[in-house]
């Protein structure tokens, strides 16, 4: 019935609407357990619903047999007694789960996957502040016989011992995805280790490295070791420049496809201290090297790192607007193409009249042997000297994380292409929208690092505060000719 404002007889406090639907579907699934429980794969819930509804989702569960995912509450994954009841009725009635996640306090009932009695197929399992004997993680881990993806979050007993060699012990697995962070136990040193056994070098696909004990001298140390990487991210927090050594190697991978490199300064360091900048020199080189030959998209925070890809100088000081030849860059002695710029933040600047018959080349680089040395390319640096691009990479920067993600296109014939051509969103492109995954991997599988807000397309407003809906999908071959990603 109708509500009417009225001040008595207002019917009665509002139903629990998602409550009562639970309590539908339970009915529903208990009625035909047989046709219907079995067939559910996963059971999503909202987060104050698994909260509140602890009996409805206990009944819930016990006629689904074939679960491979389930939302529960965050209480039973610390082993909070008052879910004690919960979780016993999840291991008996659901043994095919292929992902659990374990949080502090639930050293107890992590243990018992050493046994082999309980949740035997998990591929996916997520550990968050848990401190345990690293022995007793590689028993655990070792009976995993199906386990692809681990991630680790706030552990300082994850350590170099976890892959450290053991005859008592059960070899670490081989994973297709490892992401840790805020591990400070983890090195370089206990990875290479890992990944000399030659079946974890062949299964490892996806690295995700947030705030550990690697540091990016020896980065690539790890990456010549994973032979079979495609998608790799690090990120941490710099004190100091690049120290380079005679250890100290360009970072080269025949495999790797993306590469989240976000190297920040640490908020203790100087506020105009460029130590970062130097760290995205060493990618640069790396990139310009040769090394990275399957690398095809990179994630930086710096807004000038298409530029060193390219060759291109820094850009000039902010000057007062009536000074003389504001805006220009300064011209450098021995080449003709200080007059034109392709600088996404110089613009076009035309040539003055005396210039007309000048070579139009692109910009020297310098990483070339026979470019003048820059302040950020001195001849100190030994990763300068490089070659120049040598595929198309797509950059995805910005200053800091709480921007969005800029996207630039970069090929190697890009400086000889207007500047609009390299420094704008690319239209059109034919990439299928993300798909969600509904549990099994979707937060361990790198996807942390590529969030909506890395995305090529292009948010168009509707003039009344909002956005224009999204076009329904339809093949490309059904698509008319000439029409762009956005229909009229």
């Amino acid at each position: 019935m109708r509500k009417r404002r009225r001040r008595f007889d207002r019917n009665g406090d509002p139903e629990d609407v998602p409550s009562v639907r639970l309590k539908l579907l339970c009915r529903t699934l208990r009625e035909d357990a047989t046709r219907l429980g079995s067939r559910v794969c996963f059971f999503k819930t909202p987060y104050m619903l698994r909260e509140g509804a602890q009996a409805d989702l206990a009944r819930t569960i016990a006629v689904l047999p074939h679960l491979f995912y389930v939302d529960l509450p965050e209480g039973l994954y610390s082993d909070d007694p008052a879910y004690a009841t919960l979780r016993l009725e999840v291991e008996a009635r659901c043994p095919n789960l292929q992902k659990m996640t374990y949080r502090g306090g639930s050293e107890r009932s992590l243990a018992r996957l050493a046994h082999g009695r309980i949740w035997r197929n998990l591929q996916v399992l997520e550990l968050i502040k848990i401190n345990m004997d690293p022995n007793i993680l590689r028993q655990v881990l070792g009976a995993l016989r199906h386990l692809r993806a681990l991630k680790v979050t706030e552990s300082k007993t994850f350590t170099d011992d976890v892959f450290a060699y053991n005859e008592m012990l059960p070899p670490f697995p081989a994973l297709q995805q490892l992401v840790l962070t805020k591990t400070p136990g983890i090195t370089s040193v206990g990875l290479v280790e890992y990944l000399s056994w030659p079946e974890a070098r062949m299964t490892l696909e996806d690295l995700s490295l947030v705030k550990t004990g690697v540091e990016i001298p020896f980065l690539h140390e790890v990456v010549i070791a994973a032979t079979s990487l495609k998608s790799l991210a690090v990120q941490a927090s710099v004190d100091g420049p690049f120290r380079s050594g005679s250890h100290t190697q360009r970072l080269t991978s025949g495999s790797l496809e993306t590469l989240r490199f976000e190297i920040s300064s640490d908020s203790n360091a100087n506020a105009y201290s460029s130590a970062a900048s130097t760290y995205y020199t060493y990618l640069a080189s790396s990139i310009l090297g040769g090394g990275l030959k399957n690398l095809r998209a990179v994630y930086v925070l710096d807004e000038d790192f298409a530029d060193q890809l390219q060759g291109l100088p820094p850009p000039p000081l902010p000057r007062a607007p009536f000074a003389q030849g504001a805006g220009l860059r300064p011209q450098s002695s021995g080449s003709g193409m200080s007059m034109m710029s392709t600088s996404p933040r110089a613009g076009f600047h035309a040539p003055p009249p005396n210039a007309a018959n000048s070579d139009l080349a692109p910009p020297r680089r310098p990483f070339a042997p026979s470019a003048p040395a820059s302040n950020r390319f001195s001849s100190n640096n030994p990763f300068a000297g490089t070659g120049s691009l040598t595929h198309t990479l797509e950059v995805f920067a910005k200053r800091d994380e709480a921007m969005n993600w800029s996207f630039v296109k970069v090929s190697p014939d890009a400086a000889l292409a207007p500047s609009s051509s390299r420094y704008s969103m690319v239209g059109g492109m034919r990439h299928d929208r993300p798909v969600s995954a509904y549990g099994l991997g979707a937060d361990v599988a790198s996807q942390g690092w590529n969030t909506p807000g890395a995305r090529r397309s292009v948010m168009v407003g509707n003039g009344a505060g909002g956005f224009v809906a999204i076009p329904p999908h339809e093949p490309a071959g059904l698509r008319p000719a000439g029409e762009g990603l956005w229909p009229h």
